[in-house]
């Protein structure tokens, strides 16, 4: 979802800006900027298929279907209820997935340098 979210955003850009590989070339700091909400969104979308995971996996239901057990979860503990733990998990997340998309960014950049200067030599 994360990267969806991060593709839908750079397709505007796709016009203005094409890297040597065909593919947008935004800059580390904008593919940081945008692997990191990309993630925060993402993880806030799937917290509660997170969270009726992990109560499947300890046991503390009594079924083996996911959406069972979000029924039980929003009956006895209320809706909020899906969400706990979100301000830890979202916080974990933005920075380890701008990171990955600004180290993916880098990487790219440099490689994309690396075939051009093949190409110019040949």
């Amino acid at each position: 979802a994360g990267k969806a979210l991060y593709l839908s955003s750079v397709k505007g850009e796709t016009e203005h800006s094409m890297g040597a590989l065909g593919s947008p070339d935004l800059g580390l700091i904008p593919s940081t900027v945008l692997g990191a909400v990309a993630g925060g969104v993402s993880k806030l979308v799937t917290l509660p298929l997170d969270l009726c995971k992990k109560r499947m996996q300890v046991d503390m239901v009594d079924t083996t279907r996911m959406f069972d057990v979000m029924r039980k979860i929003v009956q006895e503990e209320g809706t909020l209820a899906l969400w706990k733990g979100a301000r830890p998990a979202v916080f974990k997340t933005i920075p380890a997935t701008g990171i990955t998309f600004g180290v993916y960014e880098m990487t790219r950049t440099m490689l994309a340098a690396k075939r051009r200067e093949r190409m110019e030599a040949e």
